[in-house]
């Protein structure tokens, strides 16, 4: 119920951070994102049949995150660091990235893209699907199904995720939210680190 609730304040939170600066077409987009634009995403998220995020190693520290990824204290607030993606998709499409710590340490890590039009938001779920299908394994939890139908999978919240050989995670999202009457489509991809060790019972 936490990770539900979580998740949709951090909806609401990307929702009112891109309405902020970005006004909204009421056009749906005719340019649909075209195959090969999120190649560089799996090779970010994925090492040896484990989960990163951005490609770094987990535990890295935030200053040495900063330093690689040239980042500004501005974009700094607490335990996280979000800034704007720079993936080559249509600018219709708002991202976001957002580097997660604990102890100073990386922990979890975000992609975020939004967008209204429902069409736009599809073309892209199933880019994602045929990407993942061809480089991961299967699911723990569901299955690719869930990105045929976007709109209706972005509506019922559903989640697929996948776990690394050294349990590290890897979860994609598909939500919706409402901001000024009007439906926002998001697509969130999540990894998190190795969970601990499971404790023998006998020992």
């Amino acid at each position: 119920m936490r990770k539900t609730l979580g998740t949709w304040l951090l909806s609401v939170i990307f929702v009112a951070f891109i309405s902020s600066g970005c006004s909204s077409n009421d056009k749906p987009s005719e340019e649909q994102p075209a195959l090969g634009k999120l190649d560089q995403l799996l090779t970010n998220i994925q090492q040896d049949g484990n989960y990163v995020f951005d490609g770094l190693p987990w535990l890295t520290a935030k200053e040495d995150v900063m330093e690689e990824r040239k980042l500004s204290q501005a974009s700094s607030n607490g335990d996280s660091i979000t800034v704007e993606g720079k993936f080559p998709l249509d600018d219709s499409v708002k991202q976001l990235v957002v580097y997660r710590f604990q102890d100073d340490q990386l922990v979890s890590g975000e992609y975020l893209f939004s967008m209204t039009d429902k069409n736009h938001f599809a073309a892209l779920c199933n880019e994602l699907k045929e990407l993942v299908s061809k480089s991961l394994e299967k699911p723990i939890s569901n299955d690719l199904n869930v990105l045929d139908d976007a709109e209706t999978s972005a509506e019922q919240g559903k989640v697929v995720m996948w776990e690394g050989k050294d349990r590290s995670n890897l979860r994609i999202s598909l939500l919706t939210t409402t901001n000024n009457e009007k439906s926002e489509y998001l697509l969130q991809i999540q990894t998190t680190s190795p969970l601990p060790e499971r404790k023998d019972l006998n020992s």
